[in-house]
């Protein structure tokens, strides 16, 4: 990969230099060699790099998205990101390309997942499916599969836009990466059976006047919406949700503890991963550690890696080095990225 794109920046380049209507025009690459399959947003947002996106199939050759259907199934809210359009177009031929090519480098949001309403034809249905898969890194093992879940998929847009139409309405849904899933597949798959504890059949004691209703939210101590996936760790998120408000409590300061940390390292005190565990027993792991780490530390535990984006901005005949900047990236395999954008 980095050879073929090697010769791929050069042959830019060397066009670049050759032909005087590009060089009116600075252009800017954007580099990266690194193990990608998730870029992260400075939003916060994290989203899928499709590798078909970089290959070439010809030698010389360049591709982009040539049509608003196929740009919409390849999600551009995350083109920005990416290598479209190519350093293949001059200017005045990018002038004369559909519009659906340039969107995604104006890193503008084609989509709201917040719905008020429901595409009326299969068609534009079918688009709304598709570009929520390619968000969420979606892919189905059959066609029938694949026709199942859009159907379920639909049934919660419906539900979500219905919600949102209300007036009166207190809170916003949106489609996040369970809408292809019935409730009772997600209480099936991701929800544990509740817990018989004696902490909640027990008679609490008063000590003192308390208010009708507090939220310790408005107060900074209660951590963000974390996701455990498929892997039976409630009792970690439990453990470190616990913590984090205590410790804002206490201290005053609201940090972000390790659920990874738990997983790794509590096996010895009767818990089991991802195959459940208890949070009273995490407690007595944290006591004879004498802590938990925080997120940030374990993070090598989540297999994350740092891919560093170089920009070479390019004006006329001159080449500038620009300061690299870090995303955090999931690591699968390994890409060079390079992309051409017209200021």
């Amino acid at each position: 990969a980095f050879f073929f794109y090697t010769k791929y920046f050069l042959f830019a380049w060397n066009r670049i230099k050759s032909d005087p209507t590009m060089k009116k025009f600075p252009l800017v690459f954007v580099v990266a060699l690194a193990s990608v399959a998730t870029a992260a947003h400075t939003d916060g947002r994290s989203l899928p790099v499709d590798s078909l996106l970089y290959s070439d199939g010809e030698e010389g050759s360049c591709h982009g998205f040539t049509t608003k259907d196929t740009c919409i199934k390849n999600h551009c809210a995350w083109c920005v990101c990416a290598a479209v359009p190519s350093s293949c177009y001059t200017p005045e031929e990018a002038d004369q390309l559909p519009p659906a090519i340039f969107q995604c480098d104006k890193g503008q949001q084609l989509l709201s997942w917040d719905l008020t309403s429901v595409p009326s034809t299969s068609a534009e249905l079918n688009s709304l499916f598709e570009a929520w898969k390619g968000q969420h890194a979606k892919s189905y093992d059959s066609p029938i599969q694949n026709e199942l879940r859009r159907g379920i998929f639909e049934v919660n847009a419906r539900s979500v836009a219905a919600h949102n139409s209300k007036e009166d309405k207190s809170f916003v849904m949106e489609l996040n990466e369970f809408a292809d899933t019935t409730w009772d597949e997600f209480q099936s798959w991701y929800l544990g059976a509740p817990q018989q504890c004696s902490a909640t059949e027990r008679n609490g004691v008063v000590y003192g006047e308390v208010p009708v209703e507090k939220d310790w939210g408005a107060d900074g101590a209660v951590s963000p919406v974390k996701n455990q996936g498929k892997c039976g760790s409630c009792w970690t998120f439990s453990t470190t949700g616990c913590l984090e408000s205590h410790v804002k409590l206490k201290h005053g300061e609201f940090t972000i503890l390790s659920e990874q940390n738990l997983l790794d390292c509590a096996q010895n005190f009767d818990n089991h991963g991802c195959n459940g565990g208890l949070p009273s027993h995490a407690f007595e792991y944290v006591k004879y550690n004498g802590g938990l780490d925080t997120e940030e530390v374990s993070a090598g535990g989540l297999v994350l890696c740092i891919v560093t984006l170089v920009t070479l901005t390019i004006l006329d005949d001159r080449l500038t080095l620009m300061r690299p900047r870090r995303v955090n990236a999931s690591s699968t395999h390994t890409m060079l990225v390079l992309k051409w954008t017209k200021w």
